[in-house]
């Protein structure tokens, strides 16, 4: 009976032998995986999404009208073609009215005693000259500035330009109406009506040279 109970108690040792080795197999692999495995990683954030806006910039469109030309218009007219012509124009009765102070002054002394028709001739020769040359002028400013060109010395050149032609009308005016008279009061009014209008014109002159050159073309 006793060897009985003995061999019953060494088959549940045997039977529960394995179990207990499995179980401290287990126990030794935990932290070995545990320490092989690393650190346990934080889950990914996730990324914000960026959204990416493409500035326009709206720009708006102006329409600009042609500026009417000769190859528009179908040609030129009369008035531009003649207004074209005032810088051929200008120079007869600037050379006339210059020989005529010139003239006068010589007439003041002995040296001019036969220049007395001559220079009535040469004063009626730039009146008549002046005046296709101012019509031109006015012809042309008006064309200019129906393109908008900036004229900075339009007025000014028109002023003394009108004034010398003035001065060489009230002349003529007076030579004819006093003639072979022509002394004392008259004679002097006369003389500085014509020097006047000399004067004038190389300053007009000067002017319009700066609408074709520009004000800085000459320092003064």
């Amino acid at each position: 009976m006793g060897n009985v109970f003995f061999w019953l108690v060494q088959l549940l040792l045997l039977s529960l032998w394995p179990v207990e080795a499995m179980t401290a197999q287990s126990q030794e692999q935990a932290p070995r995986s545990s320490t092989r495995s690393g650190p346990v990683s934080a889950p990914a954030e996730p990324q914000e999404e960026v959204e990416l806006v493409e500035e326009i910039e709206i720009v708006d469109v102006v329409s600009v009208e042609p500026v009417a030309t000769a190859s528009t218009s179908g040609g030129m007219g009369v008035s531009t073609v003649v207004g074209r012509f005032h810088p051929a124009l200008v120079h007869l009765p600037l050379a006339g009215v210059v020989l005529l102070a010139l003239f006068e002054l010589l007439r003041l002394g002995r040296w001019g005693e036969g220049l007395g028709k001559a220079s009535l001739l040469l004063l009626g020769f730039t009146v008549l000259t002046a005046l296709p040359a101012v019509a031109s002028g006015l012809l042309r400013a008006a064309e200019l500035a129906g393109k908008g060109a900036r004229l900075s010395q339009l007025p000014a050149h028109r002023a003394v330009m009108l004034s010398a032609v003035g001065l060489a009308v009230l002349a003529l005016a007076i030579r004819v109406l006093k003639g072979r008279n022509l002394a004392g009061v008259s004679r002097w009014i006369y003389l500085i009506l014509v020097l006047g209008a000399a004067a004038l014109v190389p300053l007009g002159g000067h002017l319009g040279g700066k609408l074709v050159y520009g004000d800085n073309f000459l320092p003064f």
